[in-house]
Parts: C-alpha cells; sequence; structure tokens
C-alpha cells in the first residue's frame, strides 16, 4: 500500500513538476521547486530539490513534509525537463 502511494505521487509530482512554468528567463531548473498534490481528497505539500552534478546530469529528491517524508530519490530526471522549464 505504501509502496503504491509513493508511485502514485511520484507519478503525480512529475505532472506537477512539468506543468510548472518559470516566472523569469534567468531562471533556471536548478533548486527547490514546492506544490501541493492533491491526492485522494487530501493535500499534501511536496518539494523537489534539483541540483546539477558535476558530469551535467540532474539529480532531483523529493520530500513530503506534511508525510514526514526527507530526500526520497526520484529515479531519472528527464533531460529535457531543463527546457520544458527554462
Amino acid at each position: 500500500m505504501v509502496k503504491k502511494t509513493i508511485v502514485f505521487m511520484l507519478i503525480s509530482a512529475v505532472s506537477l513538476l512539468m506543468s510548472i512554468t518559470a516566472s523569469a528567463s534567468s531562471q533556471t531548473l536548478e533548486g527547490s521547486w514546492q506544490g501541493t498534490l492533491n491526492a485522494g481528497g487530501a493535500k499534501l505539500r511536496i518539494v523537489f530539490k534539483i541540483v546539477r552534478l558535476e558530469d551535467g546530469r540532474w539529480k532531483t529528491t523529493l520530500d513530503s513534509p506534511d508525510q514526514g517524508a526527507k530526500d526520497i530519490p526520484v529515479d531519472e530526471t528527464p533531460p529535457y525537463a531543463a527546457t520544458a522549464c527554462c
């Protein structure tokens, strides 16, 4: 049950991330991105922390403060996310 909830959260969170638009052209994907996930009637705050590694790849982790979850690794940050965002 917990695994299904996490998978649902990740799928929903990726959708949220892709719907975020940058407010300034100088803004980059790197940083903390916050939003609220509507999950089956519950509203959960989520935070994506995105950093660019020295080799050029992206590393993303997910926090769910309302559930006490922190630094959940995201398997992959799509390479097109940077261009979709900024």
